[in-house]
């Protein structure tokens, strides 16, 4: 610590000295530069202060130098100086701050008379100058506190400012202390605000209701909606308590739009899948990439068919990222597997216990993938149908979700049209999602090019994964695969290649392998009458309903039993007539 930081400190510090004991002083600090001094008796032309001289030797030792007559004072042996020096004595001592000597203070003795008067109290001279120095060295600990205090300020100021989010600091009495960049953006509020109350401010019941019981809240919704303030967002207050009492009251207020923000940062909910990534070479998907390509760069919803396994949600992924939403969030729902009591939980947020936040909040801005959106129930399908028509949501107890902006991809591998025509599906929801739809074909319907280029991509694909030397795959292996009926199509197949590479022991996928996988016999002689799938189904959907039809919700439990939706259920039932 630096004595010039406190100068005009020392420089009255000395005067202070020189006054009450009418002689010169020199304050200098530990590389002996002078700091304050007085020249009462003398000029500064006659002071010279170096590691040799005596203020220079108290900096070095650390002790009190006192002598009235320099020619019996080993000090000045020490010094270059002393054959020239008309300094008859001095009484130094150093300055010490945090066990360490940061300066030197020093009285001038250049006169007899001087001299006789100060051999008569030289132990209590040294007293006073001591306590003089310890005067300056409480003084550096007090602009050192002080900076200290003003980085950790400053730090303080750096890292609210740096928050996204909008803080502001309130007392006691609710009146407004501090706020950030933020809190003045989304507020409109400038230095003016200063000591107003917070309920000025922010004008809702939350706030008056915090203030009133003092019970820090977490998180809680709150949306203004003035003439000048619109703000939709998350608060939380937290009182600032100091053994036990409260000193304050520090309220964070998080846009919503930030909050589904790390949400999906979290999440990772990113549409990776490009037109560039999709591999094909028929006419029937180069016409399907054209069609998606023009529909993707308008903002209509959109309805995908197709079997099973066809890479639906990659096209639905593939038409975000073509589309100017792509900077923004993707979220897939599969309709199939959100029970029936939480669809209004999982898709809008609403639940028993009031809002939380749904699928379409975090897609705000992005796309929504309804996948398999046969399954959704009835009601829920009106609920998206008039988002569909008025941008809005009514649902129960009068709340209604408004605010999202959000594009609706919805893909299917049911007869939509026949349900919908059995009512089995929202008629005009149907209609509004059919305007612009694509057919994706089965991977049974490819042509040999293709299907063989997407064995190749799978089998590079796996060779990679699986770091195995590079494999190809026989003429008669290829042909099994192509005649074998993929139910499950693309997806089925990546399967089965995977598991073609694992089980390959050589540089060859053989033929024996490819039907081992497929589990087809080299006989396909059998006397053993085969039924219609249909049968098994049929047989399948009556043991299980005779199994559970005096249970309540007997049906529900069918359908998560045998994993479909209970639409699917109904319309099985309805077409064998159980």
């Amino acid at each position: 610590m630096k004595l010039e930081l406190i100068q005009d400190t020392v420089v009255s510090i000395a005067e202070a000295i020189a006054n009450v004991l009418d002689i010169d002083v020199i304050i200098v600090d530990h590389e002996c530069n002078i700091i304050g001094n007085t020249y009462k008796h003398m000029v500064s032309s006659e002071i010279i202060v170096d590691e040799k001289s005596v203020m220079g030797q108290v900096l070095t030792s650390g002790k009190v130098a006192a002598y009235v007559d320099k020619g019996k004072s080993l000090y000045c042996n020490e010094c270059d100086y002393v054959s020239e020096c008309i300094i008859q004595g001095m009484i130094a001592v150093p300055i010490r701050y945090e066990d360490k000597v940061v300066g030197a203070i020093g009285t001038i003795i250049k006169d007899k008379n001087i001299q006789e008067r100060i051999k008569l109290n030289i132990d209590g001279i040294v007293f006073f100058l001591e306590r003089m120095a310890d005067l300056v060295a409480s003084k550096l600990k007090n602009i050192e506190d002080y900076k200290k205090i003003e980085l950790i300020n400053k730090e303080k100021e750096l890292i609210i400012e740096s928050i996204t989010d909008a803080i502001v600091f309130i007392d006691n009495n609710g009146n407004i202390i501090y706020f950030n960049d933020m809190f003045k953006e989304y507020f409109n509020v400038d230095i003016t605000s200063i000591n107003k109350k917070i309920t000025k401010v922010i004008p809702h019941t939350i706030i008056e209701r915090f203030l009133f019981n003092r019970k820090s809240i977490y998180n809680n919704i709150i949306t203004i909606d003035n003439y000048d303030i619109k703000f939709k967002g998350l608060i939380t207050c937290v009182n600032t308590k100091v053994n036990g009492d409260i000193f304050g009251t520090l309220i964070i207020l998080k846009k919503i739009e930030t909050a589904y923000k790390v949400i999906n940062e979290i999440s990772n909910n990113k549409s990776l899948a490009t037109f560039d990534k999709i591999i094909y070479n028929d006419e029937k998907i180069k016409e399907l990439i054209k069609k998606a390509k023009k529909i993707a760069i308008t903002n209509k919803n959109i309805l995908i068919k197709g079997e099973k396994g066809t890479g639906k949600k990659m096209i639905a992924s593939a038409i975000h990222n073509f589309s100017s939403r792509k900077d923004n969030y993707f979220y897939v729902v599969n309709c199939n597997e959100i029970s029936r009591e939480n669809f209004l939980l999982d898709l809008f947020g609403i639940s028993e216990n009031g809002k939380n936040i749904g699928k379409f909040q975090l897609a705000n801005n992005g796309t929504i993938v309804l996948n398999e959106i046969c399954e959704l129930p009835l009601n829920i399908q009106n609920d998206i149908l008039e988002y569909i028509n008025n941008g809005q949501m009514e649902l129960e107890k009068g709340t209604v979700i408004k605010d999202i902006n959000v594009r609706i991809i919805a893909t299917t591998s049911q007869d939509i049209e026949e349900l919908s025509s059995s009512n089995e599906f929202n008629e005009e929801l149907f209609y509004r999602l059919n305007t612009t739809s694509i057919d994706v074909p089965s991977l049974n319907d490819r042509s040999k090019e293709e299907f063989d280029l997407l064995v190749n991509h799978f089998i590079k694909i796996f060779v990679n994964l699986l770091n195995k030397d590079n494999i190809e795959i026989s003429e008669r292996g290829l042909k099994i695969l192509f005649s074998y009926h993929w139910q499950n199509n693309v997806k089925e197949l990546k399967k089965i290649i995977e598991r073609l590479v694992y089980k390959s022991k050589s540089s060859f996928i053989s033929e024996s392998l490819v039907k081992t996988t497929l589990k087809i016999s080299n006989s396909h002689k059998s006397n053993e009458k085969i039924k219609k799938y249909d049968e098994y189904e049929k047989q399948i959907l009556e043991n299980a309903l005779n199994q559970y039809k005096d249970c309540k919700n007997g049906k529900y439990i069918v359908a998560e039993k045998l994993d479909i939706g209970i639409a699917t259920l109904y319309r099985k039932i309805k077409k064998y007539n159980l």
